[in-house]
């Protein structure tokens, strides 16, 4: 079924279903969405505040069935355009870790993708991200360039438990280079690197790490000023100190 979407909110209209356990009876309705990237993270916040309408819609046409929304939110869960949603009962699956595959490192970065569940009305056994580059034995470039450049999140309900089995015919490739190889590159990107690679940069603390990420893309270092707290100077011991990659090149 597709959402109703009679403000035209959505770039893409989500679609929910209601599914049902032939093992043991659970029910769930299930709703899809992929927001709007854009070009900052201003873009997504419309398309995830009015998520709480999806919710709601949910609760009319399947009464008293447990719901989740689920899909590729292009917003960390920790952010504050979530609170609405949160009143209403959401909770997200997966808090920790990350989703997104690094452009530029064997790393992911970015907790994009997740299942916002009915706080409470599920038992959930097992959740998770699957390692799909690990799996079936291949490096992220190869990764986001046959499959995708987000991995796979899940839960498992009642007492499910996800068993994963490597892919017995996958080609092993050789991955990034180690930090002591002699093509490491150490460059901090600010479009790619995860928290802990970008807290390298002098003034950047776990805060201001994660206002990168969520900013992202930067079409120039000078736009860091636009983060709170980094003026003029400390642009300026940034740029100096050697840290960054050239964002051209990235």
């Amino acid at each position: 079924m597709v959402y109703i979407d009679d403000r035209d909110r959505f770039a893409r209209e989500p679609f929910l279903a209601k599914f049902r356990s032939r093992l043991t009876g659970q029910e769930l309705a299930l709703a899809n969405i992929h927001v709007l990237y854009g070009n900052s993270i201003r873009d997504r916040l419309p398309e995830i505040e009015a998520l709480v309408g999806i919710w709601d819609w949910m609760a009319d046409i399947y009464p008293g069935v447990p719901r989740i929304i689920a899909g590729d939110f292009n917003l960390a869960p920790g952010h504050a355009a979530w609170d609405s949603l949160r009143q209403q009962g959401a909770v997200p699956a997966i808090t920790e870790g990350a989703t997104t595959l690094s452009t530029t490192r064997q790393q992911f970065v970015n907790l994009y993708d997740n299942l916002w569940k009915e706080d409470g009305a599920f038992v959930v056994s097992d959740r998770g991200i699957i390692d799909f580059p690990a799996l079936l034995g291949i490096d992220f470039q190869r990764a986001r360039d046959v499959v995708s450049d987000h991995a796979p999140v899940f839960i498992g309900l009642g007492s499910a438990k996800l068993a994963l089995t490597p892919f017995q015919g996958a080609v092993v490739v050789d991955s990034a280079p180690a930090a002591n190889d002699p093509g490491y590159d150490p460059c901090v990107d600010l479009n790619g690197s995860g928290a802990d690679h970008l807290e390298q940069l002098p003034h950047i603390g776990p805060a201001r790490a994660t206002a990168i990420i969520e900013e992202r893309p930067w079409g120039s270092v000078e736009a860091l000023t636009s983060i709170p707290g980094i003026g003029p100077s400390r642009l300026a011991d940034i740029r100096e100190s050697g840290l960054l990659c050239d964002l051209r090149a990235h």
